[in-house]
């Protein structure tokens, strides 16, 4: 089957709403409803009479804007006529407010840079899913010879040709209307999706601010990390709301003396090529520079995106950095990443870092950099509810590749093995409680480009036990954002209760993989009607012993005494070291569900492949529906039915891990001592299995990309972001006219794919899939060779963005067709 071929047999998909899919409207439209109907609009700066800039009504400028007003005014259709005038207008006046603020320090990237309101940019860079948001009105930086040019002559700079949102500094959204009282709900959104897009792409800025302009007036809007302000209505009469509305795109700050903002991370101010040229653009293309003073000086780095935050919130950006000057003894490589930290919370991830390497290098975790770079700020709310947030950043010296990209099914139990060792090292030795193992912060193959190589000597990891000759850690634990300390330990316990706001803020996690009790966020009513102590004790005379002895003396007296805890209390239910265990084996269960082994029939039982798929990743907190319920009843004929025939020696371990995680352990006291116990139940299982690989030397290869699934929740994306518990998807509904023409395509399609079920699906899965890539990964490679000047930074930099995009595949449920392909590359002729 061709790529051409694939396409076309995507299902129907509703026009588009112009809302881009990484941007969940009914989060926004919640914002924007709450405001209408409380009459809580906040009143931006705009409405004040303090305003820093003033603009004399006997001015040339002033008689120049008044010009462009009265041509907006004069406007009756189309729309489109309003962008020039308008766009000018608002340059005019930033020109004005740069001239009065000249000697300031403003947020843009250059000292004497102005911002250059143009009208529908010809070429915005598309979104991280491919499409493609255009603002009516871009603001981007540009020299004062090209503004004077613009206004005077009509005439744009080449390089707006190429325009990324990196650069874009505000939009604006027309609409061929009189003003309104209050702003639609659509315009709001249209508006907003602008602005979170920038967001995304701009990790050195934190408040934006919009315009949302109409034929009579205007309002504008400011984002902030946790919410959103809207002005009232103003007529263009009144002049001086615009001039505070360019002002604060200058100065996001307000009226303080600094910028809020990162200054050693500035954007790219043009691309060596056209977005359009290949589909390599956004996968090995550096989009900003980074500074950082070294003991030798400033050492500057490339850096590549590799994951954008979305939302309120964190508004976490991790980019990877490629050292692109001589010289200093800074790594050739790092990650860089930018984050909101809330600040009441108590712990930060660089120290939570730092401790844990106090006394030496521990294996399994990220170094950090010993170059510090800016330091953090604070960004305060506009509700007063919002938390106060800080603004941070950390490089770190350590990358890796995504569990996605392991080869064999080996290779991953040896990773889960691994990672569960990990995890109980720094429980046990550094009382640091992770709270957040997802399928995105678990790295494979990772490298250290700081410090010596590392040491396991002395650790329970799979390669010692298994005696390897050269013995390494299988996995790197990342992401400690989420992380705290844990000295408190009370008896059976290990964190500090205190007020339910605190409680709450002690449980955190992914959505898809977080523990089942702490999902259901008020746990205390889960009790059952009797502890099930005798199916206990058979799960563990049915696996076999833990390899170390020390461990399996302890697991032998831990179910001698289990039975003994008769005391069931949930009152207090907070995050613990057994719900990071079972995270650990929602991530086995989901790797099973998507694993492809070669040779398999990628069709069988994708119906109910599609139906778990779901249960996970539709998985919400505070939920009174469990959509992961039944994965906990699944029985081994069960599992056998689901699963590919390679797989199906995992599903009695599947069965156990099943039986043990959904035991009523949240209102058991047990006992510190034995705080593991769901970790040496895991490694038991785990270790069967390795060996049983091993032995049988089959580590079950993969194919590259996953099996695939109709998912019902359409386009995928989580967040493990406290403040954004609910799972985000973005599932499209029809109208009710669709529904028969949707159920009439599906019906050809399952008859189509029942045809060419067994011929095309190696073509699409392993050849033609695998080609676009190879030759996609070539055109992004010589882009990359005039970038990076070290050849191993180019081969470290290329694999690691590989890892990312094949990480994308195992997140998209969709038809056979269109798995894989679609959010990595587009068709061959692209290319």
């Amino acid at each position: 089957m061709s790529a051409s071929t694939a396409q076309d047999e995507t299902p129907i998909k509703p026009k588009s709403n112009n809302i881009s899919r990484p941007f969940k409207a009914d989060v926004l439209r919640r914002h924007i409803q709450n405001a209408i109907i409380d009459g809580n609009f906040l009143l931006l700066s705009s409405e004040s009479d303090s305003n820093p800039v003033k603009l004399d009504g006997d001015s040339e400028t002033y008689q120049r804007c008044s010009s462009y007003i009265s041509t907006i005014q004069a406007v009756n259709k189309p729309e489109n006529k309003i962008y020039e005038p308008l766009a000018k207008l608002l340059t005019e006046i930033s020109r004005f407010v740069h001239q009065v603020n000249g000697s300031r320090t403003s947020a843009l990237t250059a000292t004497n840079s102005l911002i250059m309101f143009i009208p529908r940019a010809t070429s915005v860079q598309k979104a991280d899913d491919g499409e493609a948001i255009r603002p009516d009105i871009a603001g981007v930086e540009a020299t004062a010879e090209e503004v004077v040019k613009y206004l005077e002559d009509g005439d744009l700079p080449d390089w707006i040709s190429s325009l990324r949102w990196s650069r874009i500094v505000s939009a604006a959204e027309v609409k061929l209307a009189d003003l309104p009282e209050q702003p639609k709900e659509a315009d709001m959104l249209q508006l907003l999706s602008y602005v979170w897009c920038a967001n995304r792409y701009q990790p050195n800025r934190f408040i934006h601010t919009a315009l949302l302009a109409f034929k009579t007036g205007f309002m504008t809007l400011q984002y902030h990390p946790d919410s959103v302000a809207v002005s009232s209505s103003h007529p263009y009469s009144d002049i001086e709301g615009l001039v505070r509305y360019v002002y604060d795109v200058y100065y996001p700050g307000g009226t303080t003396s600094t910028p809020l903002e990162f200054t050693n991370l500035k954007p790219i101010p043009s691309s060596p090529h056209k977005p359009k040229t290949n589909a390599a653009t956004t996968l090995l293309t550096p989009h900003f520079t980074y500074a950082v003073q070294g003991d030798d000086g400033t050492i500057q780095y490339s850096i590549f995106d590799l994951f954008h935050g979305s939302g309120f919130g964190r508004q976490a950006y991790v980019g990877l950095g490629a050292k692109t000057t001589a010289g200093g003894r800074s790594p050739q490589v790092i990650v860089l990443k930018v984050y909101c930290r809330d600040a009441a919370r108590r712990f930060k991830e660089e120290d939570l870092i730092r401790n844990i390497h106090r006394g030496g290098y521990l294996p399994g975790v990220p170094r950090i950099c010993e170059d510090t770079p800016e330091q953090p700020f604070v960004l305060h709310g506009l509700h007063a509810q919002d938390p106060v947030r800080e603004a941070c950043m950390i490089s770190l010296a350590t990358t890796g590749e995504s569990l996605s990209t392991c080869k064999n099914v080996l290779q991953f139990l040896k990773a889960m093995y691994d990672l569960t060792e990990v995890h109980r090292i720094l429980v046990e030795r550094k009382h640091i409680l992770h709270r957040d193992i997802s399928w995105g912060n678990i790295l494979i193959n990772h490298r250290h480009f700081e410090g010596p190589d590392e040491d396991i000597s002395g650790f329970g990891f799979i390669d010692n036990l298994l005696g390897e000759s050269e013995p390494k850690v299988q996995v790197l634990l990342a992401d400690f954002d989420n992380a705290m300390m844990i000295q408190e330990v009370g008896e059976g316990k290990h964190e500090h209760h205190g007020t339910e706001s605190d409680m709450h803020r002690g449980i955190t996690g992914t959505p898809a993989f977080i523990a089942e009790v702490l999902a259901r966020l008020r746990p205390e009513r889960i009790k059952p009607n009797k502890i099930p102590w005798g199916d206990l004790q058979d799960l563990n005379d049915n696996v076999d012993a833990h390899p170390r002895e020390d461990r399996h003396n302890s697991d032998v007296e831990f179910f001698k005494e289990v039975a003994s805890y008769t005391t069931f209390d949930a009152t207090h239910v907070s995050h613990q070291a057994i719900h990071d265990a079972e995270s650990i084996f929602w991530i086995i269960v989901y790797f099973m569900i998507r694993a492809n082994p070669k040779g398999s029939d990628s069709h069988k039982s994708i119906s109910d492949r599609s139906k778990l798929f779901d249960a996970i990743m539709g998985h919400e907190i505070g939920s009174l529906y469990r959509s992961r319920a039944l994965l906990f009843r699944f029985t081994v004929e069960e599992w056998m039915g689901v699963l590919p025939e390679e797989l199906h020696s995992v599903s009695g371990a599947l069965v156990s891990l099943s039986g043990y995680f959904s035991f009523p352990w949240h209102g058991i006291q047990v006992p510190v001592k034995h705080q593991f116990h769901s970790h040496n139940f895991l490694q038991r299982l785990l270790i069967a299995k390795i060996r049983q690989l091993t032995e049988l030397k089959n580590p079950i290869q993969l194919e590259l990309v996953p099996l695939p699934v109709r998912s019902e929740l359409g386009w995928i994306q989580l967040t493990g972001d406290l403040k954004s518990l609910v799972f985000k998807s973005q599932r499209k509904r029809l109208h009710t006219e669709d529904v028969g023409a949707v159920k009439r395509k599906k019906l050809e399609q399952s008859q189509a794919e029942g045809e060419c079920a067994s011929s095309a699906t190696t073509d699409v899965f392993t050849g033609e899939a695998r080609d676009m890539v190879v030759a996609s990964r070539v055109a992004s490679y010589e882009i990359l060779q005039s970038i990076v000047p070290d050849p191993t930074t180019r081969e470290v930099i290329q694999g690691v963005r590989t890892s990312q995009d094949i990480q994308k595949m195992w997140f998209t449920g969709a038809s056979r067709s269109h798995i894989a392909i679609r959010p990595l590359i587009k068709r061959p002729e692209a290319l």
